[in-house]
């Protein structure tokens, strides 16, 4: 990780001890956060030290289970011919202890914050793994946008989604023994343009919590507890994938406030590609697989039906028009997004 430099400091401080507080909060960029969220709890590091003490037992139990779920997602005969593929992370201790930072401080920003930005107050070595639910996580990547559908239909399956086992309180909630693997909130579906919540919603109207981005991240996220330990699967397309891998490794991981805002508008552009090049995919794929009553069979298609596609497909090429996305963008208020996909959620 590349050290962070503060304007006004006039030195590098790389040569802090390793491990140290302010090691911590230097190659994490974390000065205000942390001062933030201090004030949140005043044994912010303590607390955060106990933490990574007990971690790593915990990570290395948390490998075997979702490698155990992985192999099942691979090996699924269905879900096989849909996904492209699939892979998972074990959180690392240093973005566990960043991403509690990052919440503690933002309880400080908010005058009235929510239930899922307030149940980090409380936060300790004794109940972070209750409270934070990415821990462990899972992605599936699909081709196409309408592929999802059918990975929600195994998901669902295999894990109950029943609103009643839905978890209100993430502490007196908690579920740590074994039994059938459950969802436990409403499925998340961050979503970038009108056109994409029309088809989420199609597919599971008034089902699942839809959360516009800005940014331009596009995922479905579900919660799982399996075996007492809380699991994300992420679905998303190869091109939301490649946007926000880019992102994340691009714009995230560079420290240099100055190229912040250049990168976050570079980000943006790339988003709004994306959202073009799925766009034109999706069109052919629904063509070619009859999803829709006008994408019928090209040999059989009487000359309305010719017409009525061809002005589809230039509806939708001028819809797709990159400098018009552009100057629309141009026109929308600067909101800087740090490039960390955690932020988002």
């Amino acid at each position: 990780m590349k050290p962070c430099f503060y304007a006004g400091e006039g030195v590098w401080m790389s040569r802090l001890k390793k491990g140290s507080k302010e090691a911590f909060i230097h190659d994490n960029c974390l000065k205000e956060q942390f001062e933030s969220a201090e004030r949140i709890n005043p044994k912010l590091w303590e607390m955060l030290k106990n933490i990574e003490s007990l971690y790593s037992e915990r990570a290395e139990n948390s490998k075997a289970l979702v490698q155990g779920l992985l192999v099942n997602i691979l090996e699924d005969t269905e879900l096989s011919k849909v996904i492209h593929s699939a892979r998972y992370r074990v959180k690392d201790v240093n973005s566990l202890k960043v991403k509690i930072v990052k919440k503690l401080a933002e309880l400080s920003i908010y005058e009235s914050p929510g239930y899922d930005k307030e149940k980090y107050r409380d936060i300790d070595e004794n109940n972070y793994y209750k409270i934070i639910t990415d821990l462990i996580g899972v992605r599936i990547i699909i081709r196409y946008r309408e592929q999802w559908s059918k990975v929600d239909k195994w998901i669902t399956e295999h894990f109950l989604n029943d609103s009643t086992y839905y978890i209100k309180n993430y502490i007196s909630d908690y579920k740590s023994e074994p039994g059938k693997p459950f969802i436990v909130e409403t499925p998340k579906v961050y979503y970038r343009s009108d056109q994409d919540k029309v088809f989420y919603e199609n597919v599971k109207a008034n089902c699942y919590s839809m959360i516009q981005s800005k940014s331009g991240y596009n995922s479905v996220h579900y919660i799982i507890n399996k075996d007492g330990k809380y699991i994300e699967i992420q679905v998303r397309t190869i091109y939301d994938e490649a946007w926000s891998e880019c992102t994340h490794d691009i714009v995230y991981k560079n420290k240099n406030p100055k190229r912040r805002k250049e990168l976050d508008y570079i980000s943006k552009c790339l988003s709004q590609q994306t959202i073009a090049a799925e766009t034109m995919v999706n069109y052919m794929y629904e063509i070619v697989n009859g999803t829709n009553m006008i994408y019928k069979d090209p040999l059989n298609l009487s000359k309305k039906e010719e017409n009525k596609r061809y002005s589809d497909t230039v509806s939708i090429t001028e819809k797709i028009n990159i400098e018009k996305r552009m100057d629309l963008m141009k026109q929308e208020k600067d909101e800087i997004f740090s490039g960390n996909i955690d932020d988002l959620i």
